[in-house]
């Protein structure tokens, strides 16, 4: 996921969703993009999808692509870094239209969505205990 991780750093580490191997793979803070999908296909079995990219999704919202170039990011609560594969690009239209015939992370047949959700809510509920334990940190220290 996106999620900052570490005690006393404010961006000590990222993690990002392989799709091919359904690992979480950590980068540090200010990895480019590019050197993080070498990475994750050099851990991959040969019958597995390589990584064209990764992108941040968030249920409901537009997905954000990150260029060879770009440092990876970390966009706040809900949002999910995980890397991309041809199957994945071929679930979406041109026109933003999903395309059910392909296999997709997101494919609601198969019950997809609903997990990816569950997941979410599952991260959306950690995030809330970390922060309520920061604050707590917080009022502690201050």
């Amino acid at each position: 996921m996106a999620e900052e991780k570490g005690a006393g750093s404010s961006t000590p580490y990222l993690e990002v969703n392989c799709t091919s191997s359904g690992k979480t793979r950590r980068f540090a803070a200010g990895t480019d993009a590019g050197f993080a999908v070498s990475l994750i296909n050099g851990k991959l079995k040969t019958t597995e999808p390589v990584s064209l990219h990764i992108e941040a999704v968030k249920y409901g919202e537009e997905p954000i692509a990150f260029g060879p170039n770009s440092v990876l990011v970390n966009y706040g609560k809900g949002w999910i870094l995980h890397t991309v594969t041809k199957a994945g690009l071929d679930f979406v239209s041109s026109r933003g239209e999903i395309n059910r015939d392909t296999d997709s992370p997101l494919h609601e047949d198969d019950g997809s969505r609903a997990r990816f959700q569950d997941f979410q809510n599952h991260l959306d509920a950690r995030m809330d205990i970390l922060e309520a334990s920061l604050a707590r940190l917080e009022t502690r220290i201050g």
